[in-house]
């Protein structure tokens, strides 16, 4: 199962890990877009020491970090998906946005009671949105 997470997003770079705990030895590609916009693909190869042995045969070189060019605004910071497949396919996996600033999760969960979250080490990852702005009919 593919695992990970967007770590951190600014108006130039994006970072976070990726891993597939069914193939820990593959390095799997990761894909920022921004709604229908591919802003860059790289492998998620980099040195991570926190992921090392995390998991049976894991090397922790799990790492992601994509720079952008040209910068985003704020706003569209915010509106960054990431997500992850193995080099041999294209069934791809949206990796959730770690937040980890307190002020942040306040906010975040106080917005909605419907938003989708999960605690990991204690930060909290935001799975889900619900935007009352986007509901139809």
């Amino acid at each position: 199962m593919i695992q990970g997470f967007l770590e951190s997003a600014t108006p130039d770079l994006i970072q976070g890990w990726a891993f597939d705990d069914e193939a820990p030895t593959v390095r799997l590609v990761v894909q920022a877009s921004l709604g229908a916009a591919q802003l860059g693909h790289v492998e998620a190869s980099a040195s991570r020491p926190d992921l090392q042995g995390k998991w049976d045969n894991n090397d922790g070189n799990h790492g992601f970090i994509i720079e952008l060019a040209p910068t985003l605004s704020a706003q569209k910071v915010a509106e960054v998906t990431v997500r992850a497949a193995r080099p041999d396919n294209d069934k791809w996996h949206e990796l959730p946005r770690l937040v980890g600033n307190e002020a942040v999760i306040r906010d975040a969960v106080a917005a909605t009671a419907r938003s989708r979250y999960r605690v990991f080490h204690r930060m909290i990852a935001v799975t889900s949105w619900f935007r009352p702005e986007a509901r139809c009919c």
